[in-house]
């Protein structure tokens, strides 16, 4: 997707990127410059000491966290093998590893 600089140095994030990320009037964002590239994330809050390491690193091969997760702790992690929205029930079903 393209969008052009305006005069006053002001662009428009293309509605397709805004519906996405969810972005509305006063959505924060930081922009940052690696090499020849702008890199633009969405802002995050001051108070957390690791937002400045929040998508710093991209996923291999578009995987999601709970894949990559999946991948590191194999069949081990039962409540990863309910897919999202796996919960624990009780004391007993956290404690109780199926065979």
């Amino acid at each position: 997707m393209r969008s052009t600089v305006t005069s006053k140095g002001q662009t428009t994030i293309p509605k397709a990127i805004r519906e996405r990320l969810h972005l509305d009037a006063g959505a924060e964002i930081d922009w940052h410059v690696e090499g020849e590239t702008i890199v633009v994330r969405l802002a995050r809050p001051a108070d957390n000491p690791f937002a400045a390491f929040l998508g710093v690193f991209p996923l291999p091969d578009g995987q999601t966290t709970a894949e990559i997760v999946k991948q590191v702790r194999g069949e081990r992690d039962v409540f990863l093998q309910g897919g999202p929205g796996a919960r624990v029930v009780s004391l007993q079903d956290f404690l109780t590893v199926p065979e």
